[in-house]
């Protein structure tokens, strides 16, 4: 499959690296939110937005772990009716609508917050989970959109050169 390599080839390719920097961003994004709920749980407002911004970003975390041990082991090979780098392209593409809107219902969350003057109620209280964490997981949730959208666009243009490559015309004589 031209574009992609497979084992340390892949590891040190771009779209490799980029899989690795989508890791550790949600992973941050992950943390962040994720300590903040563990500790307020559902003690406070806007509790949804914080549970559907964990989800996404999980379920985003999972498919890159996925995505990048497939390409890695290059198990993508022994399954070469299914055109990975358009799989890739477009779940990535998806993923990186969903982390758009669980990042904007974040932001929102963290102004409601503010404006509420709960991030100030918990700073005075002098808290370990303080508004900061969401701040963090917003903005790495928008990060991680960013780097999903460049994923998404390498992973297609792979998959128009892979398209171009193994195009073969076949010619047919009637005797």
């Amino acid at each position: 499959m031209a574009g992609l390599g497979r084992g340390c080839d892949y590891f040190k390719s771009f779209p490799g690296i980029l899989k690795i920097i989508e890791f550790i961003v949600l992973l941050i994004a992950l943390g962040s939110v994720g300590y903040f709920f563990e500790k307020m749980g559902s003690n406070t407002s806007k509790t949804d937005n914080l549970k559907f911004f964990l989800f996404v970003i999980i379920v985003a975390w999972i498919l890159v772990m996925a995505f990048w041990l497939n390409f890695v082991s290059g198990l993508y090979e022994k399954m070469s009716a299914i055109n990975w780098p358009l799989v890739d392209a477009v779940v990535f593409a998806v993923w990186a609508v969903l982390l758009l809107i669980s990042s904007a219902l974040m932001a929102d969350a963290v102004k409601y917050y503010e404006d509420s003057k709960f991030c100030a109620l918990l700073e005075d209280a002098n808290t370990k989970q303080q508004c900061e964490h969401l701040i963090v997981g917003t903005i790495f949730g928008f990060i991680a959109m960013v780097l999903f959208i460049v994923d998404s666009v390498i992973h297609f243009l792979i998959r128009n050169v892979r398209s171009t490559t193994t195009t073969t015309t076949t010619t047919i004589t009637v005797g």
